[in-house]
Parts: C-alpha cells; sequence; structure tokens
C-alpha cells in the first residue's frame, strides 16, 4: 500500500519531525482508518466539536476547574493551550515539547518525564 508523507505547512513546517514514523507505521495508520466505518468513528470527534465547545462554556461560566491540568504545547503552539486554560482552571501547567504536533511519538522522553513530574 502506497501511503502519502506527512505534508507541509505554509511556511514548510513538518508536522512531525523528520524520522518520527517509519513506512510501516504510516502504513499501519493508514490501515486503521480504511474503511467508511473506522473513518465515521475517526471524524466523530471533529462532528462533535462545536456541541462539546458549547457544553464546555456552559460548565466553565458555573465554575472552574478544581483539579491541576496540564497543558502541552508544541514548538509552534507553545503555551497557547495553557494561556486559554488559565482563566477556566485554578491550577493550570503549560509546558512546550521540542516537537511538532505529535509530542509523545516524536520526543517520548521529553512527554514522559514531563507528564510523569506533572503527576508526582
Amino acid at each position: 500500500m502506497a501511503v502519502a508523507k506527512p505534508w507541509s505547512r505554509p511556511g514548510g513546517s513538518e508536522p512531525a519531525q523528520a524520522g518520527t514514523f517509519s513506512d510501516d507505521d504510516l502504513a499501519s495508520y493508514a490501515g486503521a482508518h480504511t474503511g467508511r466505518e473506522r473513518l465515521r468513528g475517526g471524524f466523530e470527534h471533529y462532528r462533535t466539536l462545536l456541541d462539546d465547545g458549547r457544553e464546555n462554556r456552559a460548565l466553565l461560566a458555573q465554575r472552574k476547574l478544581s483539579m491541576p491540568v496540564l497543558a502541552i504545547g508544541s514548538t509552534h503552539s507553545g503555551t497557547a493551550t495553557a494561556q486559554a486554560l488559565a482563566p477556566h482552571a485554578d491550577h493550570v501547567q503549560g509546558a512546550a515539547a521540542p516537537t511538532g504536533h505529535f509530542v509523545a511519538e516524536e520526543d517520548p522522553d521529553w512527554f514522559t518525564k514531563t507528564l510523569t513530574s506533572f503527576l508526582a
């Protein structure tokens, strides 16, 4: 099966660091999304985004999140997610991974260290 390589974003930045995913990895991901039902399931998250957003805003208008929140961004997004969550949570910790979009796959050591430190 021929599998397309990761795309480039405007400005040439890659969504993943080169070499993160092997041809076998990409073929596995493509296979997991092959077929009508698998695609439907994979896209369901996006179909419900607007409803989820409305429900989340309604809940956050009533009270802040009291549990600690870890918001991990990438070299592209930095700590933007942590900044967006800060008004809605009492304890937000932001971290910017030295990666593209696929943080855990691109730098599992950084991800594990950051998550373990947060959960300690």
